[in-house]
C-alpha cells in the first residue's frame, strides 16, 4: 500500500508543478485527501517513499527551482531594472503592466530573487545589504531624508527599507533629545 501512496503522491505533486509553474508544491492537507490516507501521521513515511520532500509546509520534488511560466521574461525585467538601480522599485502600475501580480511576486521571493517589503515595494535580495554600504558612508546620526538621498529613492522605498533593516536589527531607530528624529550607525528616524 505504501508504494501505491507514494506513487500516487508523486504523481499528484508533478501534475500540479506542470499545471502550476507557481506552485510551491503540494500541502500537506491535500495530500491527505489526495491518498484518502487512514491518517496523517502516514504521510512523511509516504513522502519519502515517493522520494519528494516537504519544504515551507508543502510537498514537492526536490531540487525542483521554482518556476514562473508565462512570467519568467517579466521578471527578468524588473531583475535587470533592479540591478541598475536597486532602490528604484517599480511601481504598483508597473508590476501590474507586466502581469506580476501577488502570486508571481510570491513565487519570485520562494525562488529568492525578490524581496517583498510593506506597502508593495519590490527589491533585490540583496538590496539590504546594499542599502546598509550606503549608511556606513553618512555621517552619524542620519535622518530618513538623508537616507533616501544616498539610496536616490523616494519615500515610498526607503521607510520599508529602512523598517525592514529595523526588523532584522541592522539599524535601530532613535529619536534623539532634539526635534529632529536622526540615526546612528545603523539607526535611522
Amino acid at each position: 500500500m505504501l508504494t501505491s501512496w507514494a506513487d500516487r503522491l508523486r504523481t499528484a505533486v508533478e501534475g500540479l508543478h506542470d499545471r502550476d509553474a507557481l506552485s510551491p508544491g503540494l500541502t500537506r492537507g491535500a495530500a491527505i485527501g489526495e491518498l484518502s490516507l487512514p491518517g496523517p501521521e502516514l504521510l512523511s513515511a509516504v513522502i519519502k517513499q515517493a522520494q519528494l520532500e516537504e519544504r515551507d509546509g508543502f510537498i514537492t520534488v526536490p531540487g525542483r527551482a521554482a518556476g514562473l511560466g508565462v512570467a519568467e521574461k517579466s521578471l527578468t525585467t524588473v531583475e535587470a531594472q533592479l540591478a541598475k538601480n536597486p532602490f528604484a522599485a517599480p511601481e504598483a502600475y508597473e508590476l501590474d503592466d507586466l502581469r506580476l501580480g501577488p502570486r508571481e511576486l510570491a513565487a519570485a521571493e520562494r525562488a529568492g530573487r525578490l524581496l517583498r517589503l510593506e506597502g508593495g515595494v519590490v527589491v533585490l535580495p540583496n538590496a539590504p545589504a546594499l542599502a546598509m554600504r550606503e549608511l556606513a558612508r553618512l555621517e552619524q546620526p542620519f535622518t530618513t531624508s538623508q537616507a533616501r538621498q544616498a539610496w536616490g529613492t523616494t519615500r515610498r522605498v526607503a521607510i520599508p527599507l529602512l523598517e525592514h533593516l529595523d526588523a532584522r536589527g541592522w539599524t535601530r531607530r532613535w529619536t534623539g533629545p532634539s526635534a529632529r528624529s536622526c540615526a546612528e550607525a545603523a539607526r535611522w528616524g
